[in-house]
């Protein structure tokens, strides 16, 4: 038998043998958060406007996440008190990809990244931020990124306050605002003009806007997972922004 061919075998039975051993790692790192202790850390979150996260992220950027929390990727810190040691932090290191930046004042565009999440997995306990939902692989979201922690690496601004999941965009109701605001800003063909009074005015939801008040927007959004539409429908009542949304 060719000496070449017997040497081309054996270099793809290799490679062969290093992708099924990758995917049974992979599969091995991920973890049913469900069946895992849930812990939520009391977090003292700022709560930033629209127009406070806009102006003091570091970066805006749609993105796609491209990997799952794990233990692997998951950091803690630990305090020794008296000869007992009290888990003080828990926070992961997730990769993401950049799909579009609306602002970057980082300096350098990368395609690729990380960056820090208030979320751990340590032994069979899931440690949270309050109220923090971890970021979803495969999943593509808006994401406002400081780098203002104490190593300069980036992390999100506050919490799900500076996160917009544009699968479910309105899904978290505390921070539509900052969602529908955001979707307007950087997705929306609206005229500048008309856009910036939208952005700069107080947003009041509710569940039905008269149809000779009414406009509408139907926003095309390019996520990785494909075309999503939004639909948004506003009107000026004296000054006062009224929002439909539909979920």
């Amino acid at each position: 038998m060719n000496k070449q061919y017997i040497l081309f075998m054996l270099s793809l039975l290799v490679l062969l043998l290093c992708a099924c051993n990758r995917e049974d790692v992979e599969k091995d790192n991920q973890i049913d958060i469900s069946q895992l202790e849930d812990v939520s850390i009391e977090s003292d979150f700022v709560y930033f406007k629209y127009s406070d996260l806009e102006r003091d992220a570091s970066i805006i950027a749609k993105v796609e996440v491209i990997d799952d929390l794990t233990a692997n990727n998951s950091l803690t810190d630990y305090m020794n008190v008296e000869g007992d040691t009290y888990l003080i932090n828990a926070m992961s290191k997730r990769k993401i990809r950049i799909l579009e930046y609306y602002k970057n004042d980082s300096g350098k565009e990368q395609s690729t990244m990380e960056i820090i999440e208030g979320a751990a997995i340590v032994g069979k306990q899931f440690f949270h931020d309050e109220e923090y939902t971890p970021l979803e692989k495969g999943k593509t979201y808006i994401l406002y990124l400081s780098n203002e922690t104490s190593s300069g690496e980036y992390s999100l601004m506050s919490g799900l306050n500076s996160v917009i999941d544009l699968d479910k965009p309105f899904e978290n109701k505390k921070y539509a605002d900052i969602a529908v605001k955001t979707i307007i800003n950087y997705e929306s063909d609206l005229p500048v003009k008309e856009k910036q009074a939208l952005l700069k005015e107080k947003m009041t939801f509710v569940d039905d806007i008269p149809d000779e008040q009414q406009k509408d927007m139907n926003i095309s959004v390019d996520t990785y997972n494909g075309e999503k539409e939004i639909n948004i429908s506003y009107a000026n009542d004296d000054g006062d922004i009224l929002i439909e949304i539909d979920n």
